[in-house]
């Protein structure tokens, strides 16, 4: 197997020998041979232009991060949400029982902090059915290629 790119007026030839990868250029009427070191001819490998298969590989583990993304967050979510809820019970519970200004003031702050906190539960839980969104295009592209659309 033989690849000759051209290359402003320098010859150069790659060639493989007995599983190993030559790189022959000829410079000024000379030869010169490079043995390809293993690790730097699979990395050529690894970067050449992905296939069809490489490209279905590729959208798949997308998908799967996606869904592994999605799982980690609304766990996420599922445990502050569990972890506001008591607090906030614990806060009514403490106003209900507060005795002075300053009490009631301070119970009814962190209440409304702890609100605040829900509704930024709420947004997150937008961002994991954008995700759907998200997988749903990745699909739609995998079932193209797959088929041969894309």
């Amino acid at each position: 197997m033989s690849v000759e790119p051209s290359t402003r007026g320098r010859a150069i030839k790659w060639t493989i020998e007995n599983g190993k990868a030559i790189l022959t250029a000829t410079l000024d009427g000379k030869d010169i041979q490079i043995e390809i070191a293993d690790d730097i001819v699979k990395q050529l490998i690894v970067d050449s232009p992905p296939t069809e298969e490489k490209k279905i590989r590729g959208l798949i583990d997308k998908i799967h991060e996606v869904r592994k993304n999605r799982i980690l967050e609304m766990e996420e979510i599922d445990k502050a949400d569990v972890s506001i809820s008591k607090e906030n019970d614990d806060a009514i519970t403490a106003l209900k029982t507060a005795t002075g200004k300053n009490d009631v003031a301070k119970w009814t702050a962190i209440i409304k902090a702890l609100g605040n906190k829900k509704q930024l539960l709420t947004e997150r839980r937008h961002l994991i059915r954008l995700s759907y969104q998200q997988e749903g295009e990745l699909s739609l592209q995998l079932r193209q290629l797959q088929s041969g659309q894309g």
